[in-house]
């Protein structure tokens, strides 16, 4: 109860520090933002260029840095500018990576002050997915980037959203729904007061994309209406390039018509312009349409002429957009002249480029624009709703009043039930926990009681044997007999170091947290060149069919291998002793098996075999915890331990472990060591 009273009570506070979050990220204005965008997209051109991703992020970090420098901007925006940077930069050479990157971005948008970012990265992707063919996804980001800058009042660029809608449609074969984007775009910028030339530009761009959406009507006057308005906007920016492929285009007006002297010079016109500024596809368009006007006069091989100069022309740029058309035109003029096979296959190749251009079919495309304009109807229609149900409630502000009190107190009642419940399935299960943890400290403590009892016994043996050898080497006579002695004592003490550490190894089990990736392959290599020095008359056998990298402790690694490794040189076969590692890994799991030809297990005893201070032989020398560590520590991994012996032909254990992380399964020779 109190704590939802100061939950109440530091709501005011809260509210403040948002309020101030929500000042500090929205004091960048949307105006500001477009002005930094468009100096930051100049300013990576650039980083562009480079050809190693890690070159291009860095290149757009520091370019970024530095078009916000003058502005303090929150971080949460200044990442998202990052973030884009990267993505624009990226896009030229990188498309894939730069929509990863906008995906991963996008979900840190949804708040209203980063809209027009969301707007920014939207485009971005829009544009990449255009290029790439992408047309659907392309078409539905722009739309909905569409209506966040005008919702934002960033009307032009909501125009830019509008047209490359309108060029996308076109493209597809969609021409009145891209006469509708077109001139939703024109009208934007026709309301604009303060245009750049790059808006103007646009807007004339605009007005071509209209005017050859109409002529693929074959409305032919308006088609014409809107090519004199780009013209005249071409004209009064002087813009010759913009200017010659207006003027080709409405050769192809005039070409319709029959008017072929009027189209010829068109298209030389615009045949001069593409030349003089390096745009071949626009000149090798223009050199189709003088090939067209050869076929209409039936000129048919003078009109080849023309068509294998546009594709020496157009086949410069990677363009297949452009490809298609000169394609599906020479494909017509071999039926023309009767060469069918010269068709069918300049028929495929125009089949093959639509398709890998198109993407996703035109109706899809058309689909998608009626179910945004649909989309928009419905909001549309739930607004006047709302409206509507808005003035109704005038009427009845105090009853809904008094009822939405009624509300409030139930469910502030309700909440209040709850969290009593809650607090006591709380209480309850933390109860159940120290239990649980109680238990298991007495557990622990008892197996620690053993432990310390059960080594006491077992280090004093070998500190008696230490004390009557060095009371015997006092005693000897001469070197080799002393030598004989300190021998035994340096055994002793030795086997003495081994029972210790595997009482330390008890007494730590519990607490080994050095959690590290581990590849199995490297650390038994290791190992095995270690226990190697130690006993030299031991063959390693190590054999890995797939290399495994693995998230755990190496210390129970270790807790489970050199116990495991160690018992088989121990009760090793006295002629050509042998131990043999396999790695195998599974589906789910790695499995590790350690072999050995020593003297074997009496299968009475396998059943025991992991129980603490167990010793089934006479070679035995240690505590007789290492079997039952082992399989502790295979245990804490979640794993498994299995053993299967022959008395005096061997043993194998079989340990199972989950596998932490996936890795390349590639093949791997097998390794023998010594």
């Amino acid at each position: 109860m109190r704590l939802n009273y100061i939950r109440i009570a530091l709501l005011p506070a809260f509210a403040v520090i948002l309020y101030s979050c929500e000042e500090k990220i929205d004091s960048f204005t949307a105006a500001d933002k477009l002005e930094k965008i468009a100096q930051l997209n100049s300013a990576l051109a650039p980083c562009s260029d480079l050809s190693i991703p890690d070159s291009v992020t860095a290149c757009a970090t520091t370019t970024c840095r530095q078009v916000l420098q003058e502005h303090q901007a929150a971080a949460i925006i200044f990442d998202i500018w990052i973030n884009y940077a990267w993505a624009n930069a990226l896009s030229a050479h990188y498309g894939e990576k730069a929509i990863a990157l906008i995906d991963q971005t996008l979900p840190k948008t949804e708040d209203y002050p980063l809209l027009f970012e969301r707007a920014q990265l939207l485009s971005l992707r829009s544009y990449i997915n255009t290029r790439s063919s992408n047309r659907q996804l392309a078409v539905y980001d722009a739309y909905q980037a569409a209506d966040i800058y005008m919702e934002l009042g960033l009307h032009s660029a909501a125009a830019v959203s509008y047209l490359n809608i309108a060029n996308v449609q076109y493209n597809a074969g969609n021409h009145q729904i891209a006469i509708e984007n077109a001139l939703q775009s024109t009208t934007l910028y026709s309301e604009s007061h303060h245009l750049s030339r790059g808006d103007s530009l646009r807007w004339l761009n605009a007005y071509n994309t209209i005017g050859m959406s109409y002529a693929a009507l074959q409305d032919y006057t308006r088609a014409a209406e809107y090519y004199h308005h780009g013209m005249n906007l071409a004209e009064k920016l002087h813009h010759a390039l913009w200017a010659g492929i207006i003027t080709g285009n409405m050769g192809k007006l005039d070409l319709s018509e029959g008017d072929y002297d009027e189209a010829w010079a068109k298209h030389n016109v615009n045949i001069r312009v593409g030349l003089k500024f390096n745009e071949l596809a626009s000149a090798g368009l223009a050199l189709m349409g003088q090939a067209e006007i050869l076929e209409h006069k039936g000129m048919l091989y003078p009109a080849k002429i023309y068509y294998d100069s546009a594709w020496a022309l157009m086949r410069k740029e990677r363009r297949p957009e452009i490809w298609i058309i000169y394609f599906q035109k020479i494909s017509t003029w071999y039926e023309m002249v009767k060469q069918y096979d010269s068709a069918n296959a300049s028929y495929k190749r125009y089949i093959a480029f639509r398709d890998s251009t198109q993407g996703v079919p035109a109706s899809q495309l058309l689909r998608l624009q009626n179910q945004i304009q649909f989309e928009k109807q419905v909001s549309l229609l739930r607004a006047e709703n709302d409206l509507k149900k808005s003035n109704l409630k005038t009427s009845y502000v105090i009853i809904l009043s008094f009822i939405a009190i009624l509300i409030l107190l139930s469910l502030l009642f309700f909440s209040l039930r709850r969290n009593y419940r809650n607090i006591h399935a709380l209480n309850d299960a933390l109860e159940r926990k120290v239990k649980e943890r109680t238990n298991e400290l007495v557990r622990l403590n008892k197996e620690l009681d053993t432990y310390l009892y059960r080594a006491s016994h077992d280090v004093r043996r070998p500190i008696l044997s230490i004390i009557g050898l060095g009371r015997l080497a006092g005693l000897a006579r001469d070197e080799s007999e002393r030598q004989a002695i300190q021998q035994k004592i340096d055994i002793t003490a030795h086997d003495m170091d081994r029972m210790l550490s595997k009482i330390r190894m008890a007494y730590e089990l519990d607490k080994f947290e050095d959690v590290q990736h581990v590849d199995i392959s490297a650390y038994l290599s290791s190992l095995l060149a270690r226990l190697g020095k130690s006993n030299p008359e031991v063959k390693f056998n190590l054999s890995i069919t797939n290399p495994v990298i693995l998230r755990l402790s190496v210390s129970l690694l270790d807790v489970i291998f050199i116990n495991l490794i160690e018992n088989a040189c121990t009760f090793r076969n006295p002629v050509d002793p042998q131990v043999n590692l396999t790695v195998i890994c599974r589906s789910d799991h790695v499995q590790v098996s350690v072999k050995d030809n020593g003297i074997g297990i009496d299968p009475k005893h396998l059943e025991t075999i992991f129980s603490p201070y167990t010793r089934y032989s006479e070679r035995s020398v240690g505590s007789g915890l290492g079997l039952h560590l082992t399989q502790k520590a295979v245990h804490k991994l979640k794993g498994n331990i299995t053993v299967e012996s022959t008395l005096y032909l061997g043993s194998e254990f079989r340990i199972e472990i989950p596998l932490r992380i996936d890795v390349d399964t590639e093949p791997r020779a097998s390794e023998t060591m010594r």
